[in-house]
């Protein structure tokens, strides 16, 4: 186990004759851009080193972001703030699943009652 900036947790999970994985708990905070770009930055670098030694990365965690907003923009090809939105751009472009989106279309508020914040991604190979 693993912590970075108290924003970033990881921990490796090995099964017999079977792939590893690599969780990683991410809390990316919402007032503090430059903090939430150094996590952000982090993150993907960690992402990457997975795919180095052969892990499954799962991201998971606050990403004090409305989700529902980021997906409805996608979908409206709407331009969005790049230091915000930069983690969960990278991991819809590399192919990761939204977990939630598989067992619930429209996802239970996590925030306030008024959106989503909270989410888990997998890799696709999972």
């Amino acid at each position: 186990m693993s912590q970075y900036l108290g924003r970033i947790t990881t921990v490796d999970l090995s099964f017999k004759h079977q792939k590893s994985l690599h969780i990683i708990v991410i809390y990316l905070p919402p007032n503090n851009l430059p903090l939430n770009r150094e996590v952000s930055n982090k993150t993907i670098i960690l992402i990457n080193e997975c795919n180095n030694l052969h892990l499954i990365p799962i991201i998971m965690g606050d990403f004090n972001v409305n989700l529902e907003k980021l997906y409805h923009n996608i979908y409206y090809n709407i331009k969005l703030s790049l230091s915000k939105f930069r983690l969960l751009k990278y991991l819809i472009n590399q192919g990761y699943i939204d977990a939630q989106l598989l067992f619930e279309p429209s996802p239970t508020s996590t925030f306030n009652n008024l959106s989503h914040i909270d989410a888990i991604f997998l890799h696709p190979n999972i």
